[in-house]
């Protein structure tokens, strides 16, 4: 039988995995916001928002809905504020 201590590091390591992702993410939301300066694209795109949260919903198992959607609208907005 596993104990707390041993899940809790499991979860550690899955935190410090979410973090990298995380960071590599917002690289990548950089790369795009110069993208969009150089292309007088609109930092707010909506559509692609709803789009990620349609892929991400379709994959989300047991998962609820809510917590997808405030995850990644949270994702979204920094992404914005990051991009400006």
């Amino acid at each position: 039988m596993e104990n707390v201590e041993t899940v809790r590091k499991e979860i550690d390591l899955v935190d410090n995995n979410i973090l990298q992702q995380l960071k590599r993410r917002m690289e990548l939301v950089e790369k795009v916001g110069k993208i969009k300066q150089t292309t007088t694209q609109p930092i707010e795109q909506t559509d692609r928002e709803n789009e990620i949260i349609q892929r991400l919903l379709a994959n989300k198992g047991n998962l609820p809905s809510s917590f997808i959607v405030n995850v990644w609208r949270v994702l979204f907005d920094q992404a914005k504020r990051q991009q400006r």
